[in-house]
């Protein structure tokens, strides 16, 4: 689903509220994070570096401020 929205992504830069259902799908997630710059947080607020080492679900991703 990600993969479509590419371009607002890159230039919107909305906040993105993520259930993940599998291994998949936390690959896809830290994949977003590394290629648009999103920092990705627990519903807590807890910074993930990566979610592919713990599962975290629902996941939030807030675009990093850009230089």
């Amino acid at each position: 689903v990600v993969s479509g929205a590419e371009q607002i992504l890159d230039t919107i830069r909305p906040r993105i509220y993520l259930e993940l259902h599998g291994r998949d799908e936390q690959e896809a997630a830290w994949q977003l994070g590394k290629k648009y710059n999103y920092e990705l947080r627990d519903i807590a607020g807890n910074e993930i570096d990566d979610p592919r080492a713990i599962w975290v679900s629902p996941l939030l991703c807030y675009p990093e401020k850009r230089m």
